[in-house]
């Protein structure tokens, strides 16, 4: 089923079902105090928790910090965590670490949740991980999303336009326990949209939806605002937003048609309008435009410090066709990627996972971020090679 006979069934697009799913996964976590930091004759208990996919450390642990500091050394020091020897940076969302460290077999055969996690106090590895606290999370936060929303449209002020109460938001939706995620998943919606909006703004999307209410207005045979600019070019996906624009004023036709029947004073026993509006069903709220895209943020990890990106356009300028998963990888790590065009899989031995699942390499890159993007505004794809090839795979 394609996202518009979703739509049109009433049902959630899928890729809209999709990055709800993807907000609501959560990792089984259990937190030690590293046994030579303990400074207390008792032992701390572990901290179990579940976190977040889409979240950074700093925003979901300060519980951690709090349970540990007691049993830590005396003088404190700075909290960092490790896992299977290595420290976590903390600026790459959770999920993406915990992909890029055990993948989707470690996950399946049960023996890398729920994950261990090590606590710290000393040591702190400066040369590796950032200084961490919730404040230095949400700049990392908001300047990844400045670079996204600069591939999208050109330009950071989609970014740059959020009200100081819209960035709370958001930092606030990825800060809370995962029971709360339904909640925040709609807050963080609301100011998606206004980037969204904002992006559309950036390429023109604006003043086409404008004519189009112009051309509704005017009688039939009048030349409308589309054909006297039939020359000019239109902007990419202009067919999907032309659409939902089609679809918003169907909603609005509507409306004022069942306003007209409460014509003449006359009383006939009929519900006032207030009445009847109550009674009938609530009409769900229309599914958000696409996505549109100058170029797709993507961010290709092979390990916790080597990553890849690089401009992907939505489309190939060719043909037009939508440009997929594998396209984008045999630009990123041709020597991987680079043959086998059409195929689903990738090569032997090498896993390629989204949001902590196999994605079928054949998925449109466009669709793939509109599903699976992160809250920054990036699509993070974790490649897990052969040990023996990490090393050889230059870092960026």
């Amino acid at each position: 089923m394609m996202d518009g006979d979703a739509a049109e069934a009433g049902a959630p697009s899928p890729h809209v079902a999709a990055q709800r799913e993807s907000w609501l996964g959560g990792l089984p976590v259990v937190f030690t105090l590293a046994p030579d930091e303990v400074a207390t004759l008792a032992k701390p208990r572990p901290y179990a928790m579940v976190l977040p996919r889409q979240s950074l450390l700093p925003f979901v642990t300060e519980a951690v910090h709090k349970h540990f500091e007691p049993f830590g050394p005396p003088m404190g020091g700075e909290l960092w965590f490790e896992s299977r020897g290595t420290p976590l940076r903390w600026q790459i969302p959770i999920g993406v670490l915990f992909d890029l460290l055990h993948g989707e077999e470690d996950a399946a055969r049960g023996t890398a949740l729920p994950w261990a996690i090590t606590v710290h106090f000393q040591s702190f590895p400066s040369e590796v991980v950032l200084r961490a606290s919730a404040k230095e999370a949400e700049q990392v936060l908001l300047n990844a999303l400045k670079e996204a929303c600069y591939l999208r449209c050109g330009s950071s002020m989609p970014a740059m336009s959020l009200s100081p109460a819209s960035q709370q938001t958001l930092k606030a939706a990825l800060s809370v326990p995962r029971a709360d995620l339904p909640a925040a998943y709609d807050s963080y919606c609301s100011v998606a949209a206004l980037i969204e909006a904002a992006v559309r703004a950036q390429l023109g999307y604006k003043d086409k939806e404008k004519d189009k209410e112009r051309d509704k207005e005017k009688p039939p045979d009048s030349p409308s605002a589309a054909s006297q600019d039939a020359s000019a070019e239109p902007p990419p996906a202009t067919a999907e937003g032309e659409e939902a624009a089609e679809a918003g004023g169907g909603g609005m036709g509507g409306a004022g048609e069942a306003g007209e029947g409460g014509e003449g004073g006359e009383a006939t026993g009929a519900e006032s309008p207030e009445e009847e509006a109550a009674a009938a069903p609530a009409t769900p709220p229309p599914p958000p435009p696409p996505p549109v895209f100058r170029h797709v943020p993507l961010r290709c990890f092979v390990s916790a410090t080597e990553w890849r990106q690089q401009p992907m356009p939505p489309t190939h300028a060719g043909s037009g066709e939508p440009t997929t998963l594998r396209d984008a990888l045999a630009g990123l790590l041709p020597q991987h990627f680079g043959g086998a065009e059409g195929a689903a899989e990738g090569p032997a031995g090498v896993e390629v996972l989204v949001q902590g699942v196999r994605a079928p390499l054949t998925t449109p890159l466009s669709w793939l971020w509109a599903a699976c993007a992160h809250p920054d505004g990036w699509l993070y794809v974790c490649v897990r090679l052969p040990e023996v090839e990490v090393e050889a795979v230059p870092a960026s």
